[in-house]
């Protein structure tokens, strides 16, 4: 079993696309978010339905 382990996002949703095609290159089974998803993204005031603070 292959496990991608993924962390630190912040809203990097570029970034973050690059990993999921790396993980999916990779065939892996499961993945993994160790957390820090939002909250620190130079357009997170821009996103007013979402909520660091519940993720």
């Amino acid at each position: 079993m292959r496990i991608a382990i993924i962390t630190d996002i912040h809203e990097d949703v570029i970034s973050l696309q690059n990993a999921f095609r790396k993980i999916e290159k990779a065939k892996c089974d499961e993945i993994v978010c160790l957390g820090d998803i939002s909250g620190f993204s130079h357009h997170y005031h821009y996103h007013s339905s979402r909520n660091a603070h519940e993720c």
